[in-house]
């Protein structure tokens, strides 16, 4: 019965600190994920952006010189 005991505490003693140790590395992680993780901080451009039309076909006239056919 002692030996039990004393397997169980043993057992505890390995599984608690390693336990301790895996939560520190993951709540690590979490607190630095932005700055390990590469966001892409790119500006918008207004030519970017779709424009607005009220043309039943949807296209917007081409403003400037026209392509060539």
């Amino acid at each position: 019965m002692e030996q039990k005991k004393k397997r169980k505490n043993n057992i505890l003693v390995i599984i608690i600190p390693i336990l301790i140790f895996i939560t520190l590395i993951g709540a690590g992680a979490y607190a630095l994920r932005d700055s390990l993780i590469p966001t892409d901080h790119t500006k918008t451009n207004s030519s970017d952006q779709p424009t607005k039309t009220s043309a039943s076909n949807g296209y917007v006239e081409q403003k400037g010189e026209e392509a060539a056919v």
